[in-house]
């Protein structure tokens, strides 16, 4: 009996120490894989996607230029494209954002208004942006915290853009403008441009919105319109006077 209890003792003792010597090669096992330096997992870059040089940068141009995913002011255009991703990439903006969010308007790069706000979120020193609508007053206002420095609010009401000729301003072909079809949105838009530029002036570098730079263009083909129809009607007021017979008289009529 006390041989074969003995026995029975032995037998769970080597059968503890087995399983405690498999529980410590495991164990062991584990911390060396969790141990080893991991190898960086190697990302597949597209290769047409490489900025990193004037040569590349060209060709990646001429073949972006060629998409119908771009805007149309950049297809057909690698010398925008490069000058729009430059600018975006001062801004901290990737290649493909910059196409999307950055836009040649009356020959100087703009910004879109959203892309303006996202930017400015980005910095570290951003704290918040709030925007309000009035619409009694009609009038948006922006207010910009930045960290170390005083809140900015800036407002642009209906007031302000009628006197810079903006309210239900139409198109030279007669089609309502944003300041028809959306007034409060490009209300908006004024007010926070003027606010983040002057938080985030050195964040921006002066860049203007793309829906503010639109509507310079618009006045200046408006100008245009406006210098060609009047120098059509002193031509008209030429050839009616020349036609006149009492103002200018042939040679027999003067003899």
């Amino acid at each position: 009996m006390l041989e074969s209890r003995f026995d029975g003792q032995l037998h769970v003792s080597d059968m503890s120490q087995a399983v405690h010597s498999k529980i410590g090669d495991e164990l062991r096992i584990h911390n060396q894989f969790w141990r080893e330096p991991k190898k960086e997992h190697q990302k597949n870059e597209i290769s047409f996607m490489d900025f990193s040089n004037f040569e590349n940068a060209w060709k990646c141009a001429e073949m972006i230029s060629k998409a119908r995913c771009i805007p149309k002011e950049f297809q057909g255009n690698p010398s925008d494209i490069l000058v729009a991703i430059q600018f975006g990439s001062d801004l901290g903006m990737k290649p493909m954002t910059s196409l999307q969010n950055i836009m040649i308007v009356n020959n100087k790069p703009s910004i879109y208004g959203d892309a303006m706000l996202a930017v400015c979120m980005a910095f570290p020193d951003f704290i918040d942006c709030i925007e309000t609508y009035d619409s009694e007053k009609q009038e948006a206002s922006c207010t910009v915290k930045r960290k170390g420095r005083e809140p900015v609010t800036r407002a642009f009401n209906k007031k302000m853009a009628e006197a810079a000729k903006l309210w239900g301003k139409v198109s030279s072909t007669g089609m309502p403008s944003p300041w028809v079809t959306n007034p409060e949105r490009m209300l908006q838009f004024r007010a926070r441009g003027f606010a983040l530029r002057d938080m985030f002036p050195d964040v921006l570098k002066g860049m203007p919105t793309v829906e503010e730079m639109r509507d310079v263009e618009s006045f200046k083909e408006q100008k245009s319109i406006e210098e060609k129809s009047t120098a059509e009607s002193m031509k008209d007021r030429l050839k009616s006077k020349q036609s006149d017979p009492l103002l200018f008289g042939t040679k027999k009529d003067v003899l």
